[in-house]
């Protein structure tokens, strides 16, 4: 089994990767940032290969999806197209993918849909004993990416608060109806671990 997480930059790329292999106790929990001095296309096309080579047969990739409030125009819009090549790619290569947005996240992670990248750094180091308190924040956030898939798959990398684990299958409130899913997960639950 092999789950990676992501959390897409176009200056700084998190990503982290959990690998049970047959004969060891635990998960392999690796995390890495990609920091291009490259622009435009190339960059684009950089990131993309790193994405196509660290998940090609994965299991699940889990993404953070995009925060663009503090974002220029400009920016947001290169974020928002970067996410989406990700997505394009891992779609081509038949991996199995999910997007979890920045506060879903967060509140799997801290308990907190307002943490910032310290706390989530923060609980990384105090949850999960593989990690060094020298893990970016862009890594961290690709770490509870990969954690939320484990979790989902069935293979959690630590316990979780009940309520921690309802954000990642809650929905959205639309009117009196119960809304769509929070997280489109591809597959279903690991049904022990949900209810």
């Amino acid at each position: 089994m092999r789950i990676v997480g992501l959390d897409p930059s176009l200056t700084s790329f998190g990503g982290a990767q959990a690998r049970w292999d047959l004969d060891a106790a635990g998960p392999h929990l690796t995390t890495w940032r990609l920091t291009p001095t490259l622009r435009g296309h190339e960059r684009l096309a950089f990131l993309l290969a790193d994405v196509a080579e660290r998940c090609a047969g994965a299991d699940l990739v889990v993404l953070e999806g995009v925060f663009t409030s503090p974002l220029t125009a400009g920016t947001a819009m290169e974020l928002s197209g970067l996410s989406w090549l990700v997505r394009h790619l891992l779609w081509e290569m038949s991996a199995p993918y999910a997007v979890v947005a920045p506060m879903t996240l967060k509140k799997w992670a801290t308990g907190n849909a307002q943490a910032d990248k310290v706390a989530m750094a923060t609980e990384a180091v105090r949850r999960f004993p593989a990690v060094t308190e020298h893990i970016t924040g862009d890594e961290a956030d690709a770490l509870w990416a990969c954690a939320a898939g484990c979790w989902h798959a069935g293979y959690p990398l630590a316990a979780a608060p009940k309520d921690r684990v309802a954000a990642l299958y809650a929905v959205e409130k639309s009117g009196r109806k119960r809304g769509r899913p929070k997280v489109g997960w591809p597959f279903p639950p690991a049904a022990e671990l949900v209810s």
